[in-house]
């Protein structure tokens, strides 16, 4: 089975639903609000904001994990 990681290769910045299974991988993803709680601590992978909408780099997520 491909790792997840792999699948996202070619992807720069992901969503929230998508960091979360980053880090936590498939069978168990990060919470959605533990990435929110994270935010709004200003703790946690850093992240940029696309309108209104979140986006995590992969280099920012591939130091937590």
């Amino acid at each position: 089975m491909q790792n997840q990681r792999d699948l996202w290769s070619s992807i720069d910045q992901l969503p929230p639903k998508f960091a979360a299974l980053y880090l936590g991988g498939s069978t168990k993803p990060l919470c959605l609000a533990t990435l929110a709680n994270w935010r709004k601590k200003n703790i946690g992978p850093k992240f940029v904001r696309v309108g209104k909408s979140i986006r995590y780099r992969k280099e920012d997520l591939a130091v937590l994990s």
